[in-house]
C-alpha cells in the first residue's frame, strides 16, 4: 500500500483536523480581487479580497516548508495583478503564489522559511470591504538548546550592599515611568476614511511623535503597542501594556460623524456600567486563567480568593485606575487647548474594550475630526501632529509631575529637590520647558 503523506492525510480527514473554516450556511462560487500582507511582531496576515463568500482548506507541507491554501470553486478575477509582490517583512513567509488544484478550485501556495501556526476565519462585506478571507500564520517561538554556561551551578549572590548612612546621597531608584502608546486600528483596520486619508496613518504618526518626546524626557519610558502598519487586537492591546508594567495607558485616535461641522479634542476614560461588567466577567474566569492584579508587593493572583473577595479587589483596582484616568485626562486637556480646539473640556465615559485593565490608568484621545475639512488638513500636517504630540507629553509629564509612581525616578527626584541638579533635569522643570516650547509653536 503506498504511504499516505501528511497533507493527503489532512484532505482525507476534511475538518476534523481543525485546519478547515467554513462561512455559515452554503457557500457560492467566488473570485479572488486581490491580495494584501501585513507583518506585526507576532504573525503574518494575508487578506483575499473576494466578490463572494467561499469555503477554504489550509494544507500543512512541514516537510517542504509550504502552506497550502485551497479555496472551492472559485477563480482569479480578471482584474487580479499578475504580480502583486506583496511585502512579508522579516518572518517566516518569503513567498505566495498560485499553484496548480484540483479541478474547480482555486490553491495559493506560501513559501516558508520556518513553521508557523495557522488559522483561517471569513469576514463579511463591512465599509469599503468586500467579502475576505484572513489567514493568520503565527510565529513558532523554538527555544535554543541550553548551552554549557547556561547549565552551570549558580553562584552564591553578592553581599547586599548596606543601606546610606545618614547624609549619604541615596542611589537613584531603578526604573523609569512607562507610558504604553497605543495607536488605533492598522493593518487591514483602517478606522475612519476620508478620501485617500486613513485614521490609522494619522494615529501612528502621532503616537510615533508622542514616544519620541518621551523619550526624549528623563524617567520616562514610552512603549508602542503597534510600532507599524499592522493589525493588534483590541483586548490584547492593555494585554501588552500589563507585561511591561506600565504606569499610564494611551490610546491615540481620530474622529468621524456625519456633520461636517463637528470639530475638537475629546478624551474618554472607562464608563462605570462597562467597569462592572469588565469586573464581574474578571471573577467569572478566574479559575481558569492566571488573572493577576499588580499588588503592593507582588502581583495577587484572583483564582486565590473567593468570588466575593476577588470582585472587592477588582473594584478596589478599578475605581482607582477610573479615578486616576480621570485626573490623567484632565491634565493632557489643559496642556492640548494650547494647540487645538477642544470638543469637550472634561474627560467623558464610554464603554471601550481597549480601556478596560483594572490596574493601569487608561485613556483615549479622539485627537480630531477627520470628517471636518479644516481640521483633517491638520491632522494630516507633521507640523501639527508634532505639536499634538508635544501637548499630549506636557500632560503626560504634568500629571506624573503630579503624581509619580513610587520607586520611580520621577518619585525620587520629587523627594530630594536639588539634588544632582547639575546632572538631571527635574520633572518640573521639565514640564515648564515642554509647555513653553509649546507655547511658542502655538499659531496665533
Amino acid at each position: 500500500m503506498k504511504p499516505i503523506r501528511h497533507y493527503q492525510l489532512v484532505l482525507a480527514l476534511g475538518c476534523a483536523t481543525a485546519l478547515c473554516a467554513f462561512p455559515e450556511g452554503g457557500a457560492t462560487a467566488a473570485e479572488v480581487e486581490g491580495v494584501r500582507v501585513w507583518r506585526s511582531p507576532e504573525r503574518t496576515r494575508i487578506v483575499f479580497d473576494l466578490d463572494g463568500t467561499v469555503v477554504h482548506h489550509l494544507i500543512r507541507l512541514d516537510e517542504i516548508g509550504q502552506l497550502l491554501i485551497d479555496l472551492e470553486d472559485s477563480s482569479l478575477a480578471p482584474a487580479f495583478p499578475e504580480a502583486p509582490g506583496p511585502n512579508f517583512g522579516d518572518g517566516p513567509v518569503t513567498g505566495l503564489r498560485v499553484v496548480e488544484a484540483p479541478r474547480g478550485n482555486l490553491r495559493f501556495a506560501v513559501e516558508l522559511a520556518a513553521p508557523v501556526a495557522p488559522s483561517g476565519f471569513v469576514l463579511p462585506p463591512i465599509a469599503q470591504y468586500g467579502d475576505r478571507l484572513v489567514i493568520d500564520l503565527y510565529d513558532i517561538v523554538v527555544e535554543p538548546p541550553a548551552a554549557a554556561e547556561d547549565m552551570a551551578p549558580t553562584p552564591a549572590p553578592e553581599a547586599i550592599a548596606p543601606a546610606p548612612l545618614p547624609g549619604e546621597t541615596p542611589p537613584a531608584p531603578p526604573r523609569d515611568v512607562i507610558v504604553a502608546i497605543s495607536a488605533g486600528h492598522g493593518g487591514e483596520d483602517p478606522g475612519a476614511v476620508v478620501g485617500r486619508d486613513y485614521e490609522k496613518d494619522i494615529n501612528l504618526a502621532v503616537s510615533r511623535y508622542l514616544f519620541e518626546r518621551l523619550a526624549d524626557s528623563e524617567g520616562f519610558q514610552p512603549l508602542m503597542i503597534r510600532e507599524g502598519d499592522y493589525a493588534v487586537a483590541l483586548r490584547r492591546r492593555p494585554d501588552i501594556a500589563r507585561e511591561h508594567r506600565a504606569d499610564l495607558f494611551v490610546s491615540i485616535h481620530a474622529d468621524a460623524y456625519r456633520a461636517s461641522t463637528a470639530s475638537g479634542m475629546t478624551i474618554y476614560a472607562l464608563s462605570g456600567d462597562r467597569a462592572d461588567r469588565e469586573n464581574a466577567a474578571r471573577v467569572a474566569r478566574k479559575e481558569n486563567t492566571v488573572d493577576l492584579i499588580a499588588g503592593v508587593d507582588a502581583d495577587l493572583r484572583l483564582g486565590d480568593f473567593d468570588d466575593d473577595l476577588a470582585l472587592a479587589l477588582v473594584s478596589v483596582h478599578m475605581g482607582w485606575s477610573m479615578e486616576q484616568s480621570r485626573i490623567a485626562g484632565e491634565h493632557i486637556l489643559r496642556a492640548a487647548g494650547e494647540v487645538t480646539k477642544l470638543r469637550r473640556d472634561r474627560v467623558q465615559q464610554a464603554s471601550l474594550a481597549v480601556l478596560i485593565s483594572p490596574d493601569i490608568p487608561s485613556i483615549l484621545v479622539e485627537t480630531g475630526y477627520m470628517t471636518n475639512p479644516a481640521e483633517l488638513a491638520k491632522l494630516t500636517t507633521p507640523g501639527f501632529q508634532r505639536r499634538l504630540a508635544d501637548a499630549l507629553a506636557v500632560g503626560i509629564l504634568s500629571y506624573f509631575d503630579e503624581r509619580a509612581p513610587e520607586g520611580t525616578l520621577v518619585a525620587w527626584r520629587k523627594a530630594n529637590p536639588g539634588q544632582n541638579a547639575d546632572q538631571y533635569l527635574g520633572p518640573a522643570n521639565e514640564v515648564d520647558r515642554l509647555a513653553a516650547e509649546l507655547m511658542e509653536s502655538a499659531p496665533r
